[in-house]
């Protein structure tokens, strides 16, 4: 929800809207604490996708490693580029796996 692994150490980006890099923040400031999304973000044109696993997986047929590409590299399961606001969370392994577990929680 902040940005922050379970370290306490703020997780590193590219790309995203630039309040992030001076607030920090994490999936939830711009998808909402329950993933369904619908924000405008400050800065950013497009309306957040709803990122719930279920979501993802059966309504958009994407795999993990689709949502694991759209996290990391900013890239949709098309193999197209994510709108600049979406970061590219440069995670851990684990950090991403915590986040993928997250998700299908929501």
């Amino acid at each position: 929800m902040t940005g922050v692994n379970e370290k306490g150490e703020r997780i590193p980006f590219v790309g995203g809207p630039q309040w992030l890099y001076m607030h920090g923040g994490g999936c939830a400031s711009c998808h909402g604490v329950d993933g369904k999304g619908g924000v405008y973000p400050m800065m950013c044109g497009v309306k957040t996708p709803d990122i719930r696993y279920s979501t993802l997986t059966e309504e958009h047929g994407m795999s993990e490693e689709d949502i694991k590409k759209a996290i990391t590299q900013g890239i949709d399961d098309d193999g197209e580029e994510l709108d600049y606001c979406m970061p590219r969370w440069q995670m851990s392994e684990k950090d991403l796996n915590d986040v993928i577990e997250y998700l299908k929680q929501l």
